[in-house]
């Protein structure tokens, strides 16, 4: 399907045939992706997935970017200072594919309430700062059988 911007995903992603079988392209494409933290590593994670055609992301972040920011942070520019890191990460996506699913929460979850978000998550990317909150929420997905991924970031 080409969008009114002439935007196809099987255009835009089919050049990793080869690498993935069409099948696991489509697999990449369905996935459902959260990702809690989208400053310096979770950013960056989330824009690469979606180079890679992943299509179905839940970002979740706090903050907004400040100054201290712009010199390590994919989605800080002089004119996303002051805005949350995820509504802007979320749009580099739409920026990327059109047609991805893209739900930004702009506060902190409870643990309570991501368990029940990686009920429906795929693969779950834990970048937040904090390392109690981190290390718990990856206990959370491992007792739910979800593939986590964390890079640990400590400011």
């Amino acid at each position: 399907m080409v969008d009114d911007k002439g935007f196809s995903y099987a255009e835009a992603f089919g050049i990793n045939l080869g690498i993935f079988s069409a099948g696991q392209q489509q697999r990449l494409r369905d996935a459902r992706v959260t990702i809690v933290g989208t400053g310096g590593a979770g950013g960056v994670i989330a824009v690469m997935l979606a180079r890679s055609g992943i299509s179905r992301f839940t970002l979740v972040d706090f903050d907004t970017y400040s100054i201290t920011n712009l010199n390590r942070q994919i989605g800080c520019f002089t004119d996303t200072l002051g805005r949350y890191k995820a509504e802007v990460v979320k749009e580099e996506i739409f920026a990327i594919n059109p047609e991805a699913g893209v739900t930004a929460i702009n506060r902190m979850l409870s643990l309570d309430e991501l368990s029940e978000l990686l009920e429906k998550t795929d693969v779950y990317f834990s970048e937040a700062d904090d390392l109690a909150y981190s290390t718990r929420s990856l206990i959370i997905a491992q007792q739910k059988n979800v593939l986590a991924i964390s890079s640990m970031p400590m400011g």
